[in-house]
């Protein structure tokens, strides 16, 4: 009965979250917010970071907090994956595995930014969970995307 309640109550929770950030009027608007904490330490380290730049957050991305949901966490495997193949079809198995691995947006802008030394970090078992806070840090408190990129001089020359 416990594991009922528990379960029920972690889809609601969820439920809620993505309908509230699904109807924001705008990606600019959170700059620096609660949700762009939480997209950065679960979705992937750039999609909160991104949403100060005023990128907003697709359904497939907001589909990937599946994966928290108790017996149904393998289900949030899939959006993964797809957006993995998405980024694998722009940048090759190195897309695909960037996507899979550390984050959608890591493996679709792969050709264009170089991966963080934290965000490598992730991949390692338990230690990973500190660059996630990280980077939940850095997008709460507004940092961008762009700022990043300068600051680490991530831009990959063509």
């Amino acid at each position: 009965m416990q594991k009922k309640l528990v379960v029920v109550l972690a889809v609601l929770v969820l439920v809620v979250f993505s309908a509230s950030t699904v109807f924001a009027a705008d990606a600019s608007m959170n700059k620096g917010k609660t949700e762009a904490f939480f997209n950065s330490c679960c979705l992937g380290p750039r999609i909160g970071i991104e949403m100060n730049d005023g990128k907003s957050v697709s359904t497939m991305e907001y589909l990937l907090y599946l994966g928290y949901v108790p017996y149904i966490g393998i289900v949030g495997m899939v959006p993964r994956i797809v957006l993995a193949a998405d980024a694998g079809q722009k940048n090759g198995v190195g897309g695909f595995l960037a996507g899979c691995c550390i984050g959608p947006r890591v493996g679709m802008e792969l050709n264009e930014r170089n991966i963080r030394i934290t965000e490598w970090i992730r991949l390692i078992p338990v230690v990973g969970i500190v660059p996630s806070v990280i980077h939940g840090v850095e997008a709460y408190n507004g940092k961008t995307m762009q700022e990043i990129e300068k600051n680490e001089n991530l831009r990959k020359m063509k």
